[in-house]
């Protein structure tokens, strides 16, 4: 999940972002970030992908992940009404499916999603 975290963190400042703050150590499995990018407030919520080994199905986790990261982006909306809330997620057959199921709500709140590959390239959705 951190590798996530970093890997959009690099992302944005390839593109002369500038991080404001960054929250490593938080409860749950969503790191923030939060950046000034072409004038814009960016907060963007991320969420990494269950480990191996898990006790429950990685893709069950993934949902839990995502509704949680989703619910942080409608509160982030509300706190921020004027910047961009970006969700990043790891480039995911689940997380894809999970983005098509939400996508009204995900709209309705006025939140982007990025899908992050290993590699560090970060795609809208």
């Amino acid at each position: 999940m951190a590798n996530v975290q970093a890997l959009v963190a690099d992302w944005l400042v390839r593109r002369g972002a500038t991080l404001r703050s960054a929250t490593l150590h938080g409860q749950g499995p969503t790191r923030d970030l939060v950046a000034s990018l072409d004038g814009d407030d960016v907060h963007v919520e991320v969420t990494g992908w269950p480990a191996d080994g898990a006790r429950t199905h990685p893709t069950t986790i993934a949902g839990d992940w995502f509704s949680g990261a989703e619910q942080a982006a409608v509160h982030r909306r509300r706190a921020h009404p004027k910047a961009r809330i970006v969700i990043a997620l790891p480039d995911t057959r689940r997380y894809r499916s999970l983005t098509e199921q939400r996508a009204t709500a995900l709209a309705g709140a006025g939140a982007e999603v990025w899908f992050v590959d290993p590699a560090g390239s970060v795609q809208a959705r």
